[in-house]
């Protein structure tokens, strides 16, 4: 988040992602911008798993940032809702390219990707505590 950013943890920790992080440290487009990626954080939270949602953003130096955002929900060993991961995945020509030319990863990598990115957040949540 900090390179992509420019905004150091310590200084958004604790902070609201839609509105204060994006909305105010990282200005967005306009406000369609802002109520599109509030609905896709609902949906995260509520248990919809999203596609991609284009979504453009500053950076702390005021340069455009394209990217898009998907949410999953998060979920205890109970299975009960926590919340809601968001992944940020920056636009660029050469990703535009290597998808073109290669097959989309397969259903089991995908889960497989899903569980290392929640063990790293848990991880990192721990060591902040």
């Amino acid at each position: 988040m900090e390179r992509l950013t420019g905004w150091k943890r310590d200084e958004v920790i604790g902070k609201l992602l839609p509105g204060e992080i994006f909305g105010s440290f990282c200005r967005l487009k306009g406000q369609d911008t802002l109520t599109n990626f509030m609905i896709l954080i609902y949906r995260g939270i509520s248990g919809q798993d999203s596609e991609k949602l284009p979504f453009g953003f500053f950076d702390r130096n005021g340069e455009f940032v394209e990217s898009s955002i998907t949410t999953n929900k998060r979920i205890d060993a109970g299975g009960n809702i926590l919340g809601c991961f968001c992944f940020l995945q920056v636009v660029t020509p050469d990703l535009n390219q290597f998808s073109k030319e290669h097959k989309p990863i397969g259903r089991e990598n995908i889960s497989e990707s899903k569980e290392l990115a929640y063990i790293l957040q848990e991880i990192e949540t721990m060591t902040l505590t």
